[in-house]
């Protein structure tokens, strides 16, 4: 009644905020440890400035896949090795990356519910819909 309620002087817009603590799935080096001997094995030349620059930009899984997939093209290995590898790095995996949520900044007159049905319990039913004109019962049948 006092928020939302069109006849309220106090009526304001009800809005929603969601904050997605999601940022993604992350590298996980475990997982690409297979891999990399792999590499040595078969003498794929690896750019270790490159390697370390990659990982000091923290990298989702998609960029490390990009960047396994370059050296693999390039490097001078037969068709069944390349093949071999590009199927070792389609199957790394991540690990899903949490971000800390931040805080948002809404107006301190803002109502917050944090339960629902409570919230939706407090609330007064306003009165039902009537016809703007009476309606008028003719006794002609």
């Amino acid at each position: 009644m006092k928020s939302i309620h069109p006849s309220s002087e106090t009526r304001s817009k009800l809005s929603t905020h969601l904050v997605s603590t999601y940022s993604g799935v992350k590298f996980d080096m475990a997982a690409a440890e297979p891999l990399m001997g792999e590499f040595v094995k078969h003498g794929v030349p690896v750019d270790q400035a490159a390697i370390g620059a990659l990982l000091a930009a923290k990298p989702d899984l998609q960029q490390v896949k990009d960047f396994a997939l370059d050296l693999v093209t390039k490097a001078p290995l037969g068709d069944d090795v390349k093949s071999e590898l590009k199927t070792m790095i389609g199957g790394l995996k991540g690990v899903e990356a949490v971000a800390e949520p931040s805080e948002v900044s809404v107006r301190s007159s803002n109502v917050y519910i944090k339960d629902i049905d409570q919230f939706k319990a407090g609330l007064t039913p306003s009165k039902p819909a009537s016809p703007v004109e009476p309606l008028v019962v003719s006794a002609k049948l």
